[in-house]
Parts: C-alpha cells; structure tokens; sequence
C-alpha cells in the first residue's frame, strides 16, 4: 500500500510498483531503480521502465536534476 498524505487515500499496488515506490526516494536515477528493479523481481526492464514513466506522467514523482 502506498499512502497520500494529500488526502489520506491509500493505493493498493502490487509487489514490483511497491519495490518501485520504495527506490523513489532522491538517490536513484529512474533507469538506476528500472535496473535494481527488473534485476532483483526478475520483471521485464519495459514493464518497470513503463511504471516509472507513468508516475512522472501523472506527477507521483519528479526527476531532480
């Protein structure tokens, strides 16, 4: 579950957006947690690479620079 503090809503995910969510933390480039991902759940790197484009999309997370 990942939590909004917006609006206190939760979103039920599953174990590869979770492991996602989780790497958002500033450290990561988002092609670093689409390799630790892909590597460590055994997903496809599109699949990871494809969430991780969605939540920028939508604004869940944003790339520093």
């Amino acid at each position: 579950m990942v939590p909004n503090d917006d609006d206190g809503t939760v979103a039920v995910v599953d174990d590869v957006a979770y492991r996602v969510w989780e790497l958002c933390d500033g450290t990561r480039t988002p092609d670093q947690i689409t390799d630790l991902v892909s590597r460590t759940i055994g997903n496809p790197v599109s699949g990871v690479s494809e969430f991780v484009t969605q939540l920028r999309r939508v604004g869940l997370i944003t790339v520093l620079d």
